[in-house]
Protein backbone atom coordinates (compact mmCIF):
# COMPACT_ATOMS: atom_id res chain seq x y z
CA UNK A 1 0.00 0.00 0.00
CA UNK A 2 2.85 2.43 0.69
CA UNK A 3 4.29 2.33 -2.81
CA UNK A 4 5.94 5.73 -2.58
CA UNK A 5 7.73 4.89 0.66
CA UNK A 6 9.05 1.64 -0.85
CA UNK A 7 10.17 3.48 -3.97
CA UNK A 8 12.03 6.21 -2.09
CA UNK A 9 13.90 3.61 -0.04
CA UNK A 10 15.02 1.93 -3.28
CA UNK A 11 16.22 5.32 -4.54
CA UNK A 12 18.10 5.81 -1.27
CA UNK A 13 19.78 2.45 -1.77
CA UNK A 14 20.85 3.58 -5.25
CA UNK A 15 22.85 6.37 -3.58
CA UNK A 16 24.74 3.77 -1.54
CA UNK A 17 24.93 1.12 -4.26
CA UNK A 18 24.61 2.74 -7.71
CA UNK A 19 22.60 0.66 -10.18
CA UNK A 20 21.27 -1.67 -7.48
CA UNK A 21 18.02 -1.75 -9.53
CA UNK A 22 15.74 -2.83 -6.68
CA UNK A 23 12.84 -0.53 -7.56
CA UNK A 24 10.68 -2.96 -9.53
CA UNK A 25 11.08 -5.92 -7.16
CA UNK A 26 10.49 -3.65 -4.18
CA UNK A 27 7.44 -1.97 -5.76
CA UNK A 28 5.80 -5.25 -6.81
CA UNK A 29 7.05 -7.23 -3.83
CA UNK A 30 3.61 -8.17 -2.47
CA UNK A 31 2.90 -10.08 -5.68
CA UNK A 32 5.85 -12.44 -5.33
CA UNK A 33 5.21 -15.41 -3.05
CA UNK A 34 7.51 -18.00 -1.56
CA UNK A 35 11.21 -18.05 -0.85
CA UNK A 36 13.05 -15.26 -2.62
CA UNK A 37 15.86 -17.52 -3.84
CA UNK A 38 13.28 -19.74 -5.57
CA UNK A 39 11.69 -16.92 -7.59
CA UNK A 40 12.26 -17.36 -11.32
CA UNK A 41 13.37 -13.77 -11.86
CA UNK A 42 16.67 -11.91 -12.28
CA UNK A 43 18.84 -11.43 -9.20
CA UNK A 44 18.18 -7.67 -9.00
CA UNK A 45 14.43 -8.36 -8.87
CA UNK A 46 15.00 -10.94 -6.12
CA UNK A 47 16.98 -8.29 -4.26
CA UNK A 48 14.11 -5.84 -4.66
CA UNK A 49 11.71 -8.39 -3.15
CA UNK A 50 14.17 -8.93 -0.29
CA UNK A 51 14.23 -5.21 0.38
CA UNK A 52 10.43 -5.07 0.18
CA UNK A 53 10.09 -7.77 2.83
CA UNK A 54 12.61 -6.08 5.11
CA UNK A 55 10.63 -2.84 4.86
CA UNK A 56 7.37 -4.66 5.62
CA UNK A 57 8.84 -6.55 8.58
CA UNK A 58 10.10 -3.26 10.00
CA UNK A 59 6.78 -1.42 9.72
CA UNK A 60 4.93 -4.53 10.99
CA UNK A 61 6.85 -4.50 14.27
CA UNK A 62 4.82 -4.01 17.41
CA UNK A 63 6.65 -0.75 18.18
CA UNK A 64 5.59 0.98 14.95
CA UNK A 65 5.29 4.63 16.01
CA UNK A 66 1.73 4.93 14.66
CA UNK A 67 0.32 1.87 16.44
CA UNK A 68 -0.72 3.58 19.70
CA UNK A 69 -3.03 5.95 17.81
CA UNK A 70 -4.37 3.44 15.28
CA UNK A 71 -4.72 0.14 17.15
CA UNK A 72 -7.60 1.10 19.46
CA UNK A 73 -9.99 2.18 16.69
CA UNK A 74 -8.76 0.07 13.76
CA UNK A 75 -7.68 -3.16 15.42
CA UNK A 76 -5.98 -5.66 13.12
CA UNK A 77 -6.22 -3.21 10.21
CA UNK A 78 -3.82 -0.78 11.88
CA UNK A 79 -0.91 -1.98 9.73
CA UNK A 80 -2.75 -1.35 6.46
CA UNK A 81 -3.79 2.11 7.60
CA UNK A 82 -0.30 2.87 8.91
CA UNK A 83 1.18 2.14 5.47
CA UNK A 84 -1.32 4.42 3.73
CA UNK A 85 -0.92 7.19 6.29
CA UNK A 86 2.86 7.12 5.85
CA UNK A 87 2.50 7.55 2.09
CA UNK A 88 -0.03 10.36 2.64
CA UNK A 89 2.35 12.36 4.78
CA UNK A 90 5.53 11.79 2.82
CA UNK A 91 3.57 12.81 -0.28
CA UNK A 92 2.29 15.91 1.45
CA UNK A 93 5.81 16.82 2.65
CA UNK A 94 7.66 15.49 -0.39
CA UNK A 95 9.56 18.62 -1.45
CA UNK A 96 10.75 19.28 2.08
CA UNK A 97 11.78 15.68 2.74
CA UNK A 98 13.47 14.88 -0.56
CA UNK A 99 14.15 18.25 -2.23
CA UNK A 100 12.61 16.96 -5.46
CA UNK A 101 9.39 17.52 -7.38
CA UNK A 102 6.91 14.71 -6.72
CA UNK A 103 5.36 14.85 -10.20
CA UNK A 104 8.72 14.13 -11.83
CA UNK A 105 9.63 11.41 -9.34
CA UNK A 106 6.26 9.73 -9.89
CA UNK A 107 6.87 9.79 -13.65
CA UNK A 108 10.33 8.30 -13.13
CA UNK A 109 8.88 5.50 -10.98
CA UNK A 110 6.11 4.63 -13.43
CA UNK A 111 8.50 4.72 -16.40
CA UNK A 112 10.85 2.36 -14.60
CA UNK A 113 8.12 -0.10 -13.62
CA UNK A 114 6.43 -0.25 -17.05
CA UNK A 115 9.68 -1.54 -18.58
CA UNK A 116 9.02 -4.80 -16.74
CA UNK A 117 5.48 -5.25 -18.10
CA UNK A 118 6.32 -8.48 -19.98
CA UNK A 119 7.22 -10.14 -16.68
CA UNK A 120 4.69 -8.51 -14.35
CA UNK A 121 3.69 -11.03 -11.65
CA UNK A 122 0.12 -12.31 -11.70
CA UNK A 123 -2.40 -9.69 -10.59
CA UNK A 124 0.03 -6.79 -10.65
CA UNK A 125 -0.98 -5.24 -13.97
CA UNK A 126 -4.45 -4.11 -12.89
CA UNK A 127 -3.06 -2.46 -9.76
CA UNK A 128 -0.26 -0.76 -11.65
CA UNK A 129 -2.71 0.44 -14.29
CA UNK A 130 -4.92 1.98 -11.58
CA UNK A 131 -1.95 3.68 -9.95
CA UNK A 132 -0.74 5.07 -13.28
CA UNK A 133 -4.12 6.21 -14.65
CA UNK A 134 -5.03 7.96 -11.40
CA UNK A 135 -1.53 9.32 -10.70
CA UNK A 136 -2.24 7.83 -7.31
CA UNK A 137 1.23 8.32 -5.84
CA UNK A 138 0.75 12.09 -6.12
CA UNK A 139 -2.92 12.00 -5.16
CA UNK A 140 -2.18 10.32 -1.83
CA UNK A 141 -1.59 13.86 -0.57
CA UNK A 142 -5.29 14.60 -1.20
CA UNK A 143 -7.34 13.73 1.90
CA UNK A 144 -10.53 13.19 -0.12
CA UNK A 145 -8.75 10.86 -2.57
CA UNK A 146 -7.48 8.89 0.41
CA UNK A 147 -10.87 8.49 2.05
CA UNK A 148 -13.11 8.18 -1.02
CA UNK A 149 -10.86 6.13 -3.32
CA UNK A 150 -8.25 4.33 -1.21
CA UNK A 151 -9.89 3.51 2.13
CA UNK A 152 -13.37 3.03 0.63
CA UNK A 153 -12.01 0.83 -2.16
CA UNK A 154 -10.09 -1.35 0.27
CA UNK A 155 -13.13 -1.65 2.53
CA UNK A 156 -14.98 -3.28 -0.37
CA UNK A 157 -12.16 -5.65 -1.36
CA UNK A 158 -10.99 -6.92 2.03
CA UNK A 159 -12.93 -9.44 4.07
CA UNK A 160 -14.46 -7.69 7.10
CA UNK A 161 -12.84 -4.51 5.91
CA UNK A 162 -15.81 -2.22 6.60
CA UNK A 163 -13.91 -0.66 9.49
CA UNK A 164 -11.56 0.91 6.94
CA UNK A 165 -14.34 3.35 6.04
CA UNK A 166 -13.72 4.98 9.43
CA UNK A 167 -9.97 5.32 8.81
CA UNK A 168 -10.40 8.81 7.39
CA UNK A 169 -12.11 9.95 10.59
CA UNK A 170 -9.30 8.49 12.68
CA UNK A 171 -6.74 10.26 10.48
CA UNK A 172 -8.62 13.56 10.76
CA UNK A 173 -8.95 13.30 14.54
CA UNK A 174 -5.23 12.70 15.12
CA UNK A 175 -3.94 14.47 12.02
CA UNK A 176 -1.14 16.62 13.44
CA UNK A 177 0.22 13.91 15.70
CA UNK A 178 0.02 11.25 12.99
CA UNK A 179 1.93 13.54 10.63
CA UNK A 180 4.86 13.74 13.03
CA UNK A 181 4.77 10.02 13.78
CA UNK A 182 4.48 9.01 10.11
CA UNK A 183 7.60 10.97 9.16
CA UNK A 184 9.44 9.43 12.12
CA UNK A 185 8.29 5.95 11.14
CA UNK A 186 9.38 6.40 7.54
CA UNK A 187 12.79 7.66 8.60
CA UNK A 188 13.27 4.78 11.04
CA UNK A 189 12.05 2.19 8.51
CA UNK A 190 14.34 3.53 5.79
CA UNK A 191 17.38 3.42 8.05
CA UNK A 192 16.61 0.02 9.57
CA UNK A 193 15.59 -1.79 6.38
CA UNK A 194 18.67 -0.55 4.51
CA UNK A 195 20.88 -1.59 7.42
CA UNK A 196 19.40 -5.10 7.36
CA UNK A 197 19.60 -5.29 3.58
CA UNK A 198 23.28 -4.35 3.46
CA UNK A 199 24.00 -6.79 6.29
CA UNK A 200 22.34 -9.56 4.27
CA UNK A 201 24.51 -8.81 1.26
CA UNK A 202 27.64 -8.98 3.41
CA UNK A 203 26.86 -12.39 4.90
Amino acid sequence: MNFLAHSMISFELDKIMPNSCTLFGNFAGDFYKGRVENLAVASHIQNGVRLHRLIDSTTDRRENFLNPLLAKELGRFKGIVSDIVIDHFITKNFNRLFEQELAQVETDILDNIIQYQPIFPQGFFSLFNWLAQNRALSHYADFDFLTERVFAGMAQRITRGEILRSAGNVLKKHYAELETLAIQEFSYTKQESLRKYLALLNQ
